[in-house]
């Protein structure tokens, strides 16, 4: 598992300070919290509990929004895949299929996917890397994994595959429609029987949930460590970095071209549970920079409002791993299984009344006292910010934007990298780091996406000899690989050259005809004059040459990282540094806030 080194929370914590400064500011009021209100139905083993839970919830929401129409109360409610096949077979006795869909045409629901409680936690599609070593066999596996995880239907309790029955994503869709949210990540083996999910990048298991969906909004930092050190750090340092202005939420970014809701953006914001006491939400929020537009979750109808006081470590938390763990390891086949110790129902009553209680508290109070705060949802996320590709620069005005990236640049001020040893001076980091993204015409590009629209750029220069008015931003993915190595130095390239290997570049950028690794995928390397460089330095090259488009001009390729600091040393992460590609396709996500 890879390490989050000191240096860089200290450097976070730095950061954090001089956020927090600007709280309190009385030339800057507070900006808004939008309440993301969610409720994971997972539990596929008790389903009587899962059918309560959902009997309960759903017109408690209900009830909310009609009296409060101004609030645009919607919740999400995410489906395991073997619970949408449990409710869908129960259907013709209960109707709960049928209720639940009631409640999402009305508006009051939205109903999304959630993979982690699958069966089974051990026995699942997992990551296993003995047999692929190269990066094109890691990417295969990686997504290979990732289309049996969200297709194929597994025992309820042992976890085998059920051949020819659907399962996953798939399964969910089929009963209850597209998803309009997304929370799944992949695992691997970790040591003996331990499992551990594989963070930093998700690019295969976007590919292949490309091919069921496009347009669900996912989630992004989760709001657990899993026993990572310095995780809440890196993930305030990565909040921090990826809102660089009020209009832009810590918790709501780009990734692979999909919209990211984070379940925590640092050491103050984390996921909430609507049964807990009003009171640590207030005191929770009044600790928060409220100097940017904040997303919080609400977990609704949560398996603890079931269960005695337990923490997450706790064997009877969630109920389906006490069925999951017991089966696995029970010598007899004819042993009872445990059963877990469901709190008599005037107790599941009293917690529900204080989820009541809390959305009473956010309508009646929190909302009135926080001006623009109000509830938010998937569609309203999508709505409220601009699409992450399929629009047009003008190459002008990303000269401009360049000019100042080149600049920074050459003075090593893109920061850390923990990995290779450091010398830190007055003007930052002594290393050759990406930026983390690049700011055009009102919009922000991503490092694979600038790589796309200069190879356009440099390309349409090949063809006619001159540079086009303008570019268009297609939807493209990082590099496959992201070497340690900071590539050779060459000197004397001229602008010709440059074009001529973004033309024989440029057209797979705009493929995006699905094949097993993708075809729309920055190179990891390419070859300039007979040199092999990396797609960092490439990338440098073309913005210098932008900058400087001159015929007459020489040109030189400098040594050039392929990470970016966001990715390397901020974004919580367990892969290894040179298969953090996808990190190239961060960016912020501006929100449009006005009524």
């Amino acid at each position: 598992m890879q390490r989050i080194s000191l240096l860089t929370l200290a450097a976070s914590s730095l950061l954090f300070f001089a956020v927090g400064a600007r709280v309190g500011s009385a030339a800057e009021p507070p900006q808004p919290i939008y309440i993301y209100l969610n409720a994971r139905i997972t539990d596929h083993l008790n389903l009587d509990v899962t059918e309560d839970r959902l009997r309960r919830i759903l017109p408690m929401l209900d009830r909310y929004r009609k009296q409060h129409p101004d609030m645009h109360l919607t919740a999400t409610i995410f489906f395991s895949g073997a619970v949408s096949r449990a409710l869908a077979e129960r259907n013709s006795q209960t109707h709960i299929k049928d209720f639940v869909m009631g409640f999402a045409k009305s508006g009051v629901v939205e109903l999304g996917y959630d993979g982690y409680d699958e069966p089974t936690y051990r026995q699942r599609p997992l990551l296993e890397f003995s047999d692929a070593q190269t990066p094109e066999q890691r990417w295969l596996m990686r997504s290979a994994v990732a289309e049996k995880l969200l297709t194929e239907a597994r025992d309820a309790l042992k976890g085998t595959p059920l051949p020819g029955v659907t399962g996953g994503l798939k399964k969910m869709q089929e009963v209850f429609g597209e998803a309009a949210g997304i929370n799944v990540i992949l695992d691997r083996h970790d040591i003996a029987v331990f499992t551990r999910p594989e963070l930093g990048d998700d690019s295969e298991l976007v590919h292949q949930i490309r091919r069921l969906n496009t347009g669900a909004v996912m989630f992004g930092i989760p709001d657990d460590d899993h026993d990572m050190p310095g995780y809440f750090g890196a993930a305030e340092s990565f909040s921090t970095t990826i809102s660089p202005a009020p209009g832009i939420s810590p918790e709501l970014y780009w990734q692979a071209n999909v919209l990211r809701t984070a379940e925590s953006s640092g050491e103050r914001i984390h996921a909430f549970r609507a049964s807990q006491d009003v009171k640590q939400f207030s005191a929770a929020v009044s600790k928060m920079d409220r100097s940017k537009i904040h997303i919080l979750h609400v977990e609704l109808g949560s398996d603890q409002d079931y269960l005695p006081p337990v923490g997450y470590e706790d064997p009877l938390y969630p109920p389906a791993k006490v069925a999951y763990y017991n089966a696995e390891h029970a010598a007899d086949p004819t042993m009872q299984l445990p059963v877990p110790k469901f709190l008599p129902a005037a107790k599941v009553d009293a917690n529900f009344a204080k989820e009541d209680e809390f959305l009473k508290f956010l309508v009646d109070d929190f909302f009135a006292k926080n001006t623009g705060s109000r509830f938010i949802s998937n569609a309203a996320l999508k709505q409220m910010t601009a699409p992450s590709t399929g629009f047009t620069l003008s190459t002008d005005n990303l000269r401009a934007a360049l000019k100042d990236i080149t600049q920074s640049w050459d003075k090593h001020t893109f920061r850390l990298d923990p990995v290779r040893s450091s010398k830190f001076t007055k003007e930052g980091w002594t290393e050759d780091l990406l930026p983390p993204f690049v700011r055009v015409d009102g919009r922000y590009l991503s490092m694979a996406e600038t790589f796309q629209v200069l190879t356009d750029v440099f390309a349409e220069f090949d063809r006619t000899g001159k540079l086009p008015k303008s570019v268009p931003v297609v939807p493209v993915y990082g590099p496959l690989e992201t070497q340690k190595e900071v590539g050779p130095k060459l000197e004397n390239v001229t602008i010709a050259s440059i074009a001529h290997l973004s033309a024989s570049i440029g057209g797979r950028l705009h493929d995006n005809s699905w094949s097993q690794i993708p075809k729309n995928m920055i190179p990891s390397r390419v070859t300039l004059n007979g040199a092999e460089i990396n797609a960092a330095q490439f990338l440098r090259l073309m913005a210098d040459a932008l900058v400087n488009p001159s015929p007459e001009a020489k040109l030189t390729v400098k040594e050039t990282q392929m990470i970016s600091e966001l990715g390397v040393a901020e974004y919580p992460r367990s892969r290894l540094n040179t298969e953090l590609g996808g990190t190239w396709t961060f960016k912020p996500a501006p929100l449009e806030t006005r009524p």
